[in-house]
């Protein structure tokens, strides 16, 4: 980040926030099909994405799709040991 956006940072946190919960907000309908993230209410974290896992009988492939097609980027999580994933 360049210096000059350094003061921002408290702005740039605060809209991360407030993504993160206009998204569980507007998803929650569809939990049934979906488990969505939470946090701990003792945590007070700047979420960087949103993850969202399908529930069994979901059809992930639509739902990327379907996200895509919307413009929405996505990307699959991988799981293990960070430590141990090849860099690229």
């Amino acid at each position: 980040m360049a210096w000059a956006q350094a003061d921002r940072i408290p702005e740039f946190v605060e809209a991360r926030r407030r993504n993160f919960k206009h998204l569980q907000q507007g998803l929650k309908n569809w939990q049934d099909h979906l488990i969505l993230p939470t946090i701990d209410p003792r945590a007070n974290p700047s979420p960087f994405g949103f993850p969202i896992t399908v529930r069994e009988g979901t059809d992930r492939a639509s739902l990327i799709r379907h996200l895509e097609n919307a413009q929405i980027e996505t990307r699959l999580v991988f799981g293990g040991n960070i430590i141990r994933q090849p860099g690229s």
